[in-house]
Protein backbone atom coordinates (compact mmCIF):
# COMPACT_ATOMS: atom_id res chain seq x y z
CA UNK A 1 0.00 0.00 0.00
CA UNK A 2 1.20 3.62 -0.81
CA UNK A 3 1.93 4.84 2.94
CA UNK A 4 2.55 0.91 4.42
CA UNK A 5 3.97 1.32 7.84
CA UNK A 6 4.41 5.06 7.49
CA UNK A 7 3.62 6.92 10.95
CA UNK A 8 2.02 10.57 9.63
CA UNK A 9 0.95 12.94 12.52
CA UNK A 10 -1.82 15.10 11.30
CA UNK A 11 -2.35 18.35 13.03
CA UNK A 12 -5.66 19.81 12.13
CA UNK A 13 -8.22 21.36 14.21
CA UNK A 14 -11.21 19.79 11.66
CA UNK A 15 -11.70 17.22 9.36
CA UNK A 16 -8.95 15.34 11.33
CA UNK A 17 -10.83 12.12 11.68
CA UNK A 18 -11.44 12.63 7.71
CA UNK A 19 -7.95 12.74 6.94
CA UNK A 20 -7.19 9.90 9.32
CA UNK A 21 -9.58 7.43 7.90
CA UNK A 22 -7.97 7.91 4.52
CA UNK A 23 -4.51 7.20 5.52
CA UNK A 24 -5.19 4.55 7.56
CA UNK A 25 -6.81 3.06 3.81
CA UNK A 26 -3.33 3.27 2.17
CA UNK A 27 -1.23 1.67 4.88
CA UNK A 28 -0.02 4.42 6.84
CA UNK A 29 -0.60 5.01 10.64
CA UNK A 30 -1.64 8.25 11.48
CA UNK A 31 -2.14 10.32 15.12
CA UNK A 32 -4.19 13.14 15.55
CA UNK A 33 -2.22 15.77 16.79
CA UNK A 34 -4.84 18.29 17.55
CA UNK A 35 -2.27 20.83 19.72
CA UNK A 36 -5.07 23.64 18.91
CA UNK A 37 -8.52 24.02 19.98
CA UNK A 38 -11.35 26.09 19.10
CA UNK A 39 -13.45 28.21 21.26
CA UNK A 40 -16.53 29.75 20.42
CA UNK A 41 -17.28 32.71 21.34
CA UNK A 42 -20.94 33.53 22.92
CA UNK A 43 -23.99 34.49 20.25
CA UNK A 44 -24.54 37.71 21.79
CA UNK A 45 -20.84 38.67 20.53
CA UNK A 46 -21.53 37.50 17.15
CA UNK A 47 -24.54 39.50 16.71
CA UNK A 48 -23.48 42.96 17.92
CA UNK A 49 -20.31 42.86 15.67
CA UNK A 50 -22.56 41.90 12.83
CA UNK A 51 -24.91 44.51 13.92
CA UNK A 52 -21.61 46.69 13.79
CA UNK A 53 -21.46 46.12 9.98
CA UNK A 54 -24.93 46.63 9.02
CA UNK A 55 -24.32 50.26 10.56
CA UNK A 56 -21.14 51.13 9.10
CA UNK A 57 -21.52 49.73 5.85
CA UNK A 58 -18.65 48.67 4.82
CA UNK A 59 -16.82 48.74 1.51
CA UNK A 60 -15.38 45.52 1.52
CA UNK A 61 -16.44 42.09 2.55
CA UNK A 62 -14.14 39.00 3.67
CA UNK A 63 -15.25 35.80 4.22
CA UNK A 64 -12.80 33.22 5.41
CA UNK A 65 -13.89 29.71 5.78
CA UNK A 66 -16.99 28.07 5.03
CA UNK A 67 -17.71 27.40 8.53
CA UNK A 68 -18.01 30.83 10.13
CA UNK A 69 -19.87 32.41 6.94
CA UNK A 70 -22.57 29.92 7.57
CA UNK A 71 -22.88 30.62 11.29
CA UNK A 72 -22.97 34.66 10.51
CA UNK A 73 -25.78 33.93 7.77
CA UNK A 74 -27.57 31.51 10.00
CA UNK A 75 -27.56 33.62 12.69
CA UNK A 76 -29.12 36.86 10.64
CA UNK A 77 -32.04 34.87 9.80
CA UNK A 78 -32.74 34.08 13.49
CA UNK A 79 -32.51 37.70 14.37
CA UNK A 80 -34.45 39.27 11.13
CA UNK A 81 -31.64 41.56 9.94
CA UNK A 82 -30.45 38.58 6.59
CA UNK A 83 -31.25 41.03 3.93
CA UNK A 84 -30.32 43.92 5.31
CA UNK A 85 -26.91 42.37 5.65
CA UNK A 86 -26.93 40.48 2.16
CA UNK A 87 -28.27 44.10 0.55
CA UNK A 88 -25.23 45.54 2.50
CA UNK A 89 -22.66 42.68 0.99
CA UNK A 90 -24.24 43.23 -2.08
CA UNK A 91 -23.27 47.03 -2.81
CA UNK A 92 -19.88 46.06 -1.63
CA UNK A 93 -16.97 44.30 -2.71
CA UNK A 94 -17.02 40.58 -1.39
CA UNK A 95 -14.00 38.50 -1.14
CA UNK A 96 -14.38 34.75 -0.63
CA UNK A 97 -11.17 32.62 0.71
CA UNK A 98 -11.33 29.05 -0.70
CA UNK A 99 -13.92 26.97 -2.48
CA UNK A 100 -15.44 25.87 0.86
CA UNK A 101 -15.86 29.62 1.43
CA UNK A 102 -17.44 30.34 -2.14
CA UNK A 103 -19.76 28.10 -1.98
CA UNK A 104 -21.21 28.51 1.21
CA UNK A 105 -21.65 32.77 -0.32
CA UNK A 106 -23.00 31.37 -3.52
CA UNK A 107 -25.56 29.22 -1.68
CA UNK A 108 -27.01 32.37 -0.03
CA UNK A 109 -27.31 34.24 -3.31
CA UNK A 110 -23.95 36.27 -3.35
CA UNK A 111 -22.38 35.39 -6.98
CA UNK A 112 -20.63 38.31 -7.68
CA UNK A 113 -17.21 37.06 -5.51
CA UNK A 114 -13.50 37.55 -5.95
CA UNK A 115 -12.11 34.52 -4.90
CA UNK A 116 -9.34 33.88 -3.19
CA UNK A 117 -6.94 30.66 -2.22
CA UNK A 118 -4.85 32.16 1.03
CA UNK A 119 -4.53 35.27 3.12
CA UNK A 120 -1.40 36.07 1.24
CA UNK A 121 -2.93 36.13 -2.13
CA UNK A 122 -5.55 38.61 0.10
CA UNK A 123 -2.78 40.65 1.76
CA UNK A 124 -1.21 41.43 -1.87
CA UNK A 125 -4.39 42.60 -3.68
CA UNK A 126 -5.06 45.17 -0.19
CA UNK A 127 -1.20 46.54 -0.41
CA UNK A 128 -2.36 48.54 -3.75
CA UNK A 129 -5.76 49.91 -2.43
CA UNK A 130 -6.61 53.37 -1.29
CA UNK A 131 -8.80 52.55 2.10
CA UNK A 132 -9.19 55.94 3.07
CA UNK A 133 -12.74 56.70 4.48
CA UNK A 134 -13.61 53.21 3.92
CA UNK A 135 -14.00 50.46 6.18
CA UNK A 136 -13.01 46.77 5.52
CA UNK A 137 -15.32 43.39 7.35
CA UNK A 138 -13.78 40.35 7.82
CA UNK A 139 -14.86 36.95 9.17
CA UNK A 140 -11.57 36.29 11.61
CA UNK A 141 -10.77 32.14 12.09
CA UNK A 142 -8.57 31.70 15.14
CA UNK A 143 -6.50 34.38 15.81
CA UNK A 144 -5.32 38.01 14.92
CA UNK A 145 -4.09 38.50 11.20
CA UNK A 146 -1.90 41.02 12.62
CA UNK A 147 0.32 41.44 8.70
CA UNK A 148 -3.45 42.33 6.93
CA UNK A 149 -4.96 44.02 9.69
CA UNK A 150 -2.20 46.38 9.82
CA UNK A 151 -2.24 46.73 6.21
CA UNK A 152 -5.76 47.41 6.33
CA UNK A 153 -4.96 50.45 8.94
CA UNK A 154 -1.62 51.67 7.14
CA UNK A 155 -3.58 52.16 3.60
CA UNK A 156 -5.72 54.59 5.83
CA UNK A 157 -9.02 52.18 6.12
CA UNK A 158 -10.91 50.84 9.39
CA UNK A 159 -11.12 46.96 10.14
CA UNK A 160 -14.49 45.43 11.63
CA UNK A 161 -13.91 41.89 12.88
CA UNK A 162 -16.54 39.26 13.40
CA UNK A 163 -15.00 36.65 14.94
CA UNK A 164 -16.65 32.92 15.32
CA UNK A 165 -14.03 31.12 17.32
CA UNK A 166 -10.94 31.32 18.45
CA UNK A 167 -7.70 29.00 18.50
CA UNK A 168 -5.97 27.92 21.84
CA UNK A 169 -3.24 26.03 22.60
CA UNK A 170 -3.15 22.70 24.42
CA UNK A 171 0.32 22.65 26.04
CA UNK A 172 0.21 18.80 27.53
CA UNK A 173 -0.69 17.84 24.11
CA UNK A 174 2.18 20.52 22.52
CA UNK A 175 4.75 19.02 24.88
CA UNK A 176 3.67 15.39 23.95
CA UNK A 177 3.93 15.72 20.07
CA UNK A 178 7.45 17.61 20.97
CA UNK A 179 8.78 14.47 22.92
CA UNK A 180 7.58 12.20 19.92
CA UNK A 181 9.73 14.70 17.95
CA UNK A 182 12.67 14.32 19.58
CA UNK A 183 12.54 10.59 19.56
CA UNK A 184 11.92 10.42 15.89
CA UNK A 185 8.29 8.97 16.18
CA UNK A 186 7.00 10.05 12.83
CA UNK A 187 8.06 9.64 9.65
CA UNK A 188 5.81 12.65 8.56
CA UNK A 189 3.79 15.61 9.45
CA UNK A 190 0.92 17.21 8.10
CA UNK A 191 -0.18 20.87 9.51
CA UNK A 192 -3.23 22.48 7.99
CA UNK A 193 -2.79 25.68 10.17
CA UNK A 194 -0.07 28.36 10.67
CA UNK A 195 -1.30 28.64 14.47
CA UNK A 196 -0.30 25.13 14.94
CA UNK A 197 3.24 25.55 13.64
CA UNK A 198 3.32 29.01 15.49
CA UNK A 199 2.38 27.25 18.89
CA UNK A 200 4.73 24.25 18.38
CA UNK A 201 7.73 26.59 18.08
CA UNK A 202 6.59 28.87 20.76
CA UNK A 203 6.33 25.97 23.13
CA UNK A 204 9.71 24.48 22.35
CA UNK A 205 11.60 28.14 22.94
CA UNK A 206 10.15 27.80 26.05
CA UNK A 207 11.16 24.86 27.28
CA UNK A 208 14.72 25.16 25.51
CA UNK A 209 14.24 22.69 22.95
CA UNK A 210 13.89 24.81 19.84
CA UNK A 211 17.31 23.42 17.82
CA UNK A 212 16.28 20.24 18.57
CA UNK A 213 12.85 19.88 17.22
CA UNK A 214 14.03 21.85 14.29
CA UNK A 215 16.58 19.12 13.27
CA UNK A 216 14.28 16.48 13.64
CA UNK A 217 11.48 18.03 11.73
CA UNK A 218 14.40 18.88 8.54
CA UNK A 219 14.91 15.13 8.77
CA UNK A 220 10.98 13.93 8.08
CA UNK A 221 8.27 14.59 5.38
CA UNK A 222 6.05 17.93 6.05
CA UNK A 223 3.11 18.96 4.29
CA UNK A 224 1.93 22.65 5.11
CA UNK A 225 -1.72 23.57 4.24
CA UNK A 226 -1.77 27.08 2.62
CA UNK A 227 1.02 29.59 2.01
CA UNK A 228 0.83 31.18 5.51
CA UNK A 229 1.23 27.48 6.79
CA UNK A 230 4.45 27.32 4.70
CA UNK A 231 5.88 30.73 5.54
CA UNK A 232 5.19 29.66 9.43
CA UNK A 233 7.50 27.07 9.10
CA UNK A 234 9.44 28.82 7.20
CA UNK A 235 9.68 31.32 9.80
CA UNK A 236 11.06 28.41 12.11
CA UNK A 237 14.46 27.83 9.78
CA UNK A 238 12.20 24.67 8.07
CA UNK A 239 13.09 23.78 5.16
CA UNK A 240 11.72 20.65 3.71
CA UNK A 241 8.32 21.48 3.22
CA UNK A 242 5.93 20.08 0.81
CA UNK A 243 3.23 22.55 -0.36
CA UNK A 244 0.45 21.25 -2.02
CA UNK A 245 -0.54 23.58 -5.66
CA UNK A 246 -4.24 23.89 -3.68
CA UNK A 247 -5.15 24.35 -0.16
CA UNK A 248 -6.57 20.74 -0.54
CA UNK A 249 -6.35 18.04 1.75
CA UNK A 250 -6.33 15.38 -1.03
CA UNK A 251 -4.12 17.08 -2.63
CA UNK A 252 -1.76 17.07 0.29
CA UNK A 253 -1.71 13.84 0.93
CA UNK A 254 -1.29 13.04 -2.69
CA UNK A 255 1.65 14.78 -2.69
CA UNK A 256 2.78 13.10 0.48
CA UNK A 257 2.39 9.83 -1.28
CA UNK A 258 4.52 11.29 -4.47
CA UNK A 259 7.80 11.86 -1.99
CA UNK A 260 7.60 8.77 0.04
CA UNK A 261 7.40 6.73 -3.57
CA UNK A 262 10.62 8.94 -4.80
CA UNK A 263 11.91 8.38 -1.83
Amino acid sequence: MKLEGKSIAICATRKANDIAERITKLGGMPSIEDIVGMTYLDKSEIVNSIKDAISKQPSYFIFTTGEGTHKIFDITKEINIYEQLINIISQGIAFARGYKTKNVLTKYGLDNLNYIENMEELQNIFKEKNLREKTVFIQMYGEDLIEFENTVINNGGDILKTWIYKYVPDFDKIDLLIKKLLNSFYDAILFTSAFQVKWLFERARQKGLKEGITNKMNEIILVAIGKTTENMLHKNDINNIILPQKERLVYAIEEMIRVFENG
